[in-house]
């Protein structure tokens, strides 16, 4: 059975975090880094959807009469709630074929006098970063460049992050750098002509016990140590709803990053190069196999380019009949955001799955490339 990954852990992660527990070295040796390599100033905080809140209420101050705010229909949902718990109004923008928000849908919005454009690049595929950029500047919009899943990346020869006023990274779980769940730690990052002044509170590196075991449980292991977490999760959450504590403590505002966190993205910093060349030699190997295919479509999928997941459609049948499909051949899949994963019905954003990607040996790539080629040679003859 082929099955996710999403994080490439190695005893060096491990023993990172456990040896920062004693130590809070690590915080300003991340911050150092990324002040280095990204030529901007950093923020590091516990997750990067108070990133977003920052950069929000600060574009509030420079002009207040604008709510509106821009964003991808394809997302995650923790950002159309940071934008709701900022206090502004969000307003979803059409996305293209590879996923990303649509320059031309965009085009149209702009001419509201939205307040700020947030723009992801999904999956590790970049967004068209430049254009945007330039439009929102014309507009006087704020642009956040939301690098969350591409850490490291560059795409017109400039480090993802760095375009636009702001800029975030997320260290959560199949991003770029993984250094665990539930505000595993994330970075804003701005130019130092901006004035950004947001005291923070340490967060305990003891607390991030508990999310390790989570991370380990939940996404490293299948088994019995994965539903022994799914329950405690639940009792977790039934605990804080109790207790009214709608919005977890790793996610509220005004908490740096943890030590713990701050170490192992730092180790997964220095396999990051070895990590991104692999995954691009993998894509070249899965567009080529996967060429040609008449049932199954693989909307992102490119040559050489650098990808965190694997997504695919088959206009044909539907996400969850596909699903059963590849169950039996040994495939597991994961639905996608929102409802993205209902039967197609012509847009961008339905009839998705998840494939594993990351992680994959090279036997397993072998056998996931042939399985979908059989899938879709009986989709083919059905």
């Amino acid at each position: 059975m082929i099955k996710f990954k999403v994080a490439l852990w190695h005893n060096g992660e491990l023993a990172a975090f456990f040896k920062a527990l004693f130590s809070q070295r690590a915080i300003p040796q991340l911050q150092q880094q990324l002040a280095q390599q990204y030529q901007r100033q950093v923020l590091l905080l516990n997750s990067a959807r108070a990133g977003i809140r920052i950069a929000l209420r600060y574009a509030a101050t420079q002009q207040p009469q604008r709510q509106l705010v821009l964003y991808p229909e394809y997302i995650c949902t923790s950002v159309p709630q940071a934008i709701a718990d900022a206090g502004f109004t969000g307003m979803a923008v059409a996305v293209n074929h590879e996923l990303n928000m649509c320059p031309q849908a965009l085009s149209a919005l702009l001419e509201r006098q939205p307040l700020a454009v947030i723009l992801p690049h999904m999956y590790g595929a970049a967004a068209a970063i430049s254009d945007i950029e330039t439009m929102c500047r014309h507009h006087q919009v704020l642009l956040i460049d939301d690098a969350a899943q591409v850490a490291g990346i560059e795409a017109d020869g400039r480090l993802l992050g760095t375009f636009g006023d702001f800029g975030v990274i997320s260290f959560a779980q199949a991003k770029t750098i993984v250094s665990g769940v539930q505000g595993s730690g994330g970075v804003l990052l701005y130019p130092a002509a901006l004035n950004i002044d947001v005291p923070l509170k340490p967060t305990s590196g003891w607390s991030r016990l508990w999310p390790l075991w989570h991370f380990w449980a939940s996404y490293q292991h299948d088994g019995i140590a994965n539903s022994i977490d799914y329950y405690l999760q639940r009792l977790s959450q039934l605990l804080r709803k109790k207790l009214g504590r709608t919005v977890a403590t790793s996610y509220a505002d005004g908490y740096a990053i943890a030590a713990p966190d701050a170490a192992v993205a730092l180790k997964q910093f220095e396999t990051l190069p070895s990590r991104v060349k692999y995954l691009q030699q993998q894509a070249t190997i899965a567009a080529e196999a996967l060429a040609g295919l008449e049932q199954l479509q693989f909307p992102q999928l490119q040559a050489g380019r650098y990808l965190t997941r694997l997504i695919v459609r088959s206009p044909k049948v539907a996400p969850a009949k596909l699903a059963k499909t590849c169950l039996e051949l040994g495939i597991k899949t994961k639905t996608t955001y929102g409802n993205s994963s209902q039967s197609f019905d012509g847009s961008m954003t339905s009839g998705l799955l998840e494939l594993p990607w990351q992680g994959l040996q090279p036997a397993e790539l072998t056998t996931l490339l042939n399985q979908l080629r059989l899938l879709d040679q009986r989709l083919v003859s059905s």
